[in-house]
């Protein structure tokens, strides 16, 4: 897949304060505007007449900032994640989704194991944490943004610097044409807190 050439169809986040799981999420089906390919539905199960009914990432893309503002985001192969993210936030007129947050982290560059070359998928990343993650059929963002904050915080405590100097920290510039999120980031950038993030395509 190619953020070139595809959308994003679902978006998930959960968000993490003070070492634990807040309770408080996003999460959202997006109409791509466009066929789902039989390699990404057969992922996700997502299917394009349901989509069709969905609202477009432009019709989101505010509220899930005001989600995201001011936290580090976290994500697992967060680079694929955030190439298709900031597609769809530049098409909706903002500016790429580091600019909102107080870092980023890659929880599968920050905890793959030295020298290894085998993938390290959230899978593998669940199992050598201890987290259940029992039999999944589909991938889901916010099932697997779930996931990832349970695999975070138990991380935490074997790595207590992955939240604080793992992060890689962004500044908090040229906030698009929305100028109240430049008031609400501000607000939030010392909250502490922590979103994982996941999305489908």
């Amino acid at each position: 897949l190619s953020p070139r050439y595809h959308r994003l169809a679902e978006v998930g986040c959960v968000e993490i304060a003070g070492g634990r799981i807040t309770g408080n999420y996003f999460h959202s089906y997006i109409n791509p505007c466009q066929r789902m390919t039989r390699g990404a539905q057969a992922v996700h199960g997502l299917k394009d007449e349901f989509l069709a009914t969905q609202p477009t990432f432009g019709a989101i893309a505010q509220r899930l900032l005001y989600f995201l503002c001011g936290a580090v985001l976290v994500g697992h192969n967060l680079t694929f994640d955030l190439n298709f993210l900031d597609a769809g936030l530049v098409s909706a007129g903002f500016m790429p989704a580091a600019r909102y947050c107080a870092g980023v982290i890659d929880t599968m560059r920050h905890l793959a194991q030295r020298g290894s070359r085998r993938r390290f998928s959230l899978d593998d990343l669940c199992d050598r944490l201890g987290v259940r993650r029992g039999e999944r059929a589909r991938h889901g963002a916010l099932e697997d943004a779930v996931l990832l904050a349970e695999a975070f915080v138990a991380a935490r405590r074997t790595h207590p610097s992955l939240g604080d100097h793992g992060a890689h920290r962004c500044t908090l510039r040229h906030l698009g044409h929305h100028p109240g999120l430049l008031w609400y980031c501000r607000l939030r950038r010392t909250s502490g807190r922590t979103i994982t993030w996941c999305c489908a395509c």
